[in-house]
């Protein structure tokens, strides 16, 4: 799980810092901040027993690259995307 947690937080780092430039340090602090925070606990509670989704590892030369999440709701049929991270930058 370190190197998933890795790779969510460089990946997600421009997101996040986008969302402080538009919203502004005081305004990201009351609204968005704890969001961004409860990702890792996002991330780490995934591949738990019970969870409804399934989670996908992506390597290259047998270094984790990236990660997908997804669940499918049986009666509907209908599928969901949820947390995603590539992080081709990562030296490999």
């Amino acid at each position: 799980m370190p190197a998933l947690q890795e790779i969510r937080v460089a990946a997600f780092a421009p997101v996040f810092a986008s969302f402080r430039r538009m919203l502004g340090d005081s305004l990201y602090e009351l609204v968005q901040a704890r969001e961004d925070e409860a990702q890792s606990e996002l991330l780490a509670s995934l591949p738990a027993p019970g969870s409804p989704w399934e989670l996908f590892v992506a390597e290259v030369a047998g270094e984790v690259a990236g990660f997908v999440a997804f669940r499918l709701n049986q009666e509907t049929r209908v599928g969901e995307i949820g947390l995603n991270s590539v992080w081709m930058c990562r030296e490999l």
